[in-house]
């Protein structure tokens, strides 16, 4: 190979590099463009427009303070973090785009204190469970939808001891 072919090799891999770069750029823009910022991170266009919906009704029924949602499929769970209520909301795939909700749950405040506690959704699982979980004392909760608009939940879990050293 002499030098004229290995900086025309150069000039081609240097220009397709840029082309890539470019196309991912413009792909990443477009996506945020469509998906607009009333959609949180996680959760697609068609869901993005069910939020203001889904906030308004969660206001009322959850109170005022800091708001978290995780989505999961076709369920949205609304969390009012400063107060510890939380609940689910089920798009439904019928004639009526029926959206089905649960129970507002009060967390019991002592085991998870507003401040020490995370909420989180499985990231493999297609379940619409929720995990509660206190980060200062390692306690967590599993909570689950069920027909009615039940949620019921696991005992709350004392995993401190478990961890502790010397185990």
């Amino acid at each position: 190979m002499n030098k004229s072919e290995n900086s025309r090799s150069t000039a081609r891999r240097t220009l397709m590099l840029l082309g890539v770069v470019f196309a991912f750029g413009f792909g990443l823009a477009g996506g945020l463009l469509f998906l607009g910022s009333a959609a949180p991170h996680g959760a697609g266009p068609a869901l993005g427009q069910f939020l203001p919906t889904v906030a308004a009704q969660s206001a009322g029924a959850l109170g005022d303070g800091e708001f978290a949602f995780l989505a999961n499929r076709k369920q949205i769970w609304a969390i009012n973090k400063s107060a510890g209520r939380f609940a689910g909301y089920h798009f439904r795939e019928d004639e009526d785009r029926t959206i089905e909700r649960t129970k507002v749950v009060t967390l019991d405040q002592k085991i998870f204190p507003p401040a020490d506690t995370i909420y989180m959704l499985s990231d493999r699982n297609l379940t619409e469970v929720i995990w509660i979980c206190n980060k200062r004392t390692g306690d967590i909760q599993l909570w689950s939808p069920r027909i009615g608009g039940d949620v019921t939940s696991e005992k709350p879990l004392s995993t401190m001891q478990d961890l502790l050293p010397g185990k």
